[in-house]
């Protein structure tokens, strides 16, 4: 599933500043931002390398990051001249570069109404590719976006362009500017569903283009959303409201005439606009993704599982909170996940009511408690293994997790193995008959010391409670019943400390 990385068109908030465009985003839950201008004198446009240099340290300053330039490049009309327009546009390329941005947005030439597509089509692709093509050089990935009156208006034009460019054009999915167009947004999702890179979240309506707070127009947006979030990579969201405002609002009389025309999706100030915008995009991104997850430890596995989420590895889950008493791993949390809610106790986490369920990433002698209390509060658990160092702790976890309503599962993640699926696959089906003897032997799951010196709990007895048997061997055991059932009888050896000090 997708993790989703909340992004803006910062000026949107009404800000001109740097400053204020960031504390904005910052209040609406948004940490990456797509720079367009800043007032009416400095626009991405004409930024000169040297003012991105300021501006990137601001933003490194506020833990922010951007997510793409939100250029106006190929929106002059296709019979102006390219050269300038493109002299200019080698600059930005060297802004992006500076400012860190993932992406730059571009377009493909306006037409007039006179004029043929069929006529101009090999020069937008010239034009288009020209641009792509420096900015590939310098390491830079363009995107194209689908806007009115420019050549990739439709769905079909659009990959058009994209196509021209051999692989290195990818697509800004806008639905409100297809809707403005009269397009099908789910056709055109489905024609351009293997091009697109992120998303503009906006909407708008049919009947006369005007845009809305997305998922009350008729983009569909929603669902898009939906089908975005079962790719299995990070998705920009990047908000960009143009939502109308009428900054005299607040002075008119609940009567008065004017205020009565207007509708619902008029605002008294740009705060106002950007904020409805922001919790509607909040919105459709958790309905996509319900699940409001927890982790608890932000070590070796905690962190693993923090990065499974940001490479879009955790399905229907969005991580929400973190806690660890180690202060320098929630810096970690806070510089990876600044979204999630940060808590220096395990307690304070399970009962801040910002979770839906929980991972247990902590040394073993806890993972039966936190279980236990974890499940008192109301959250679905799934702990890392082993579940515990005694036997009495894990029988008094199990017995209470029976009685509770909500799931709790081990992390035996073995056991989606395709090898070993396969074989519990052969050995159910009888093909080969009865099993009556099994050896078990695992060859190339060596720990070197490095692993053991990871973590100061490791291999100690009053941090791991056992060596290879706690640690590496609840996989194999697992695998061993899953697969082949429980024994009748048990007998084993173990060597103690012999390949450690």
């Amino acid at each position: 599933m997708a993790h989703f990385i909340f992004s803006a068109f910062s000026d949107e908030s009404g800000e001109s500043s740097i400053k204020g465009q960031i504390d904005a985003c910052k209040a609406n839950g948004i940490y990456e931002m797509e720079l367009r201008g800043f007032g009416k004198e400095l626009n991405i446009n004409n930024m000169t390398v040297d003012k991105a240099k300021e501006i990137k340290k601001n933003i490194d300053e506020e833990g922010m990051k951007v997510s793409s330039i939100g250029s106006g490049y190929g929106k002059i009309n296709i019979k102006d001249d390219f050269e300038p327009h493109f002299e200019a546009f080698k600059n930005t390329v060297e802004v992006a570069k500076i400012l860190g941005a993932r992406y730059l947005r571009l377009f493909s030439f306006f037409f007039d109404k006179e004029d043929s597509y069929e006529k101009y089509k090999e020069e937008v692709f010239r034009r288009v590719k020209a641009m792509v093509d420096y900015a590939d050089e310098n390491g830079v990935k363009c995107c194209h976006e689908n806007e009115k009156g420019i050549y990739g208006d439709t769905p079909e034009r659009c990959h058009e362009v994209i196509e021209a460019c051999g692989g290195k054009l990818r697509a800004v999915f806008d639905p409100a500017n297809f809707v403005q167009c009269g397009v099908d947004t789910l056709k055109a999702y489905d024609i351009l569903k293997d091009h697109i890179e992120y998303m503009h979240v906006k909407d708008a309506l049919y009947s006369d283009g005007q845009v809305v707070p997305a998922g009350e127009g008729d983009g569909n947006v929603a669902e898009i959303i939906k089908k975005l979030s079962f790719k299995w990579a990070p998705i920009v969201l990047s908000l960009e409201p143009h939502l109308k405002v009428f900054e005299g609002f607040d002075s008119l009389e609940n009567d008065d005439e004017t205020k009565n025309g207007m509708d619902k999706h008029t605002y008294a100030t740009y705060k106002d606009s950007f904020k409805a915008a922001a919790d509607a995009m909040h919105k459709l991104a958790e309905e996509a993704q319900p699940i409001r997850t927890g982790i608890v430890g932000v070590g070796n596995m905690g962190s693993h599982h923090i990065r499974n989420f940001l490479d879009g590895d955790m399905g229907e889950m969005r991580v929400t909170a973190v806690a660890d008493i180690n202060p320098e791993r929630l810096e970690w949390a806070k510089k990876n996940v600044p979204w999630a809610k940060r808590f220096s106790t395990a307690k304070e986490l399970f009962e801040s009511g910002e979770c839906d369920a929980v991972i247990i990433a902590v040394p073993h002698y806890f993972h039966p408690p936190y279980v236990i209390e974890a499940l008192k509060n109301g959250l679905h658990v799934v702990s890392e293994k082993p579940a515990g160092v005694y036997t009495k702790q894990v029988r008094e976890m199990n017995e209470f997790a029976s009685k509770s309503d909500k799931v709790f599962a081990m992390m035996f993640n073995q056991r989606t193995n395709c090898v070993f699926r396969k074989i519990k696959e052969i050995v159910d089906s009888g093909k080969y008959g009865e099993i009556r003897r099994v050896n078990w032997i695992i060859t190339d799951w060596y720990r070197t010391q490095a692993y053991y010196n990871s973590g100061g709990w490791r291999a100690t007895w009053s941090g791991e409670g056992g060596g290879v048997l706690l640690n590496q061997c609840p996989h194999q055991l697992d695998l061993w019943q899953w697969i082949c059932g429980m024994p009748s009888k048990i007998r084993a050896f173990c060597s103690e400390g012999k390949w450690h000090d």
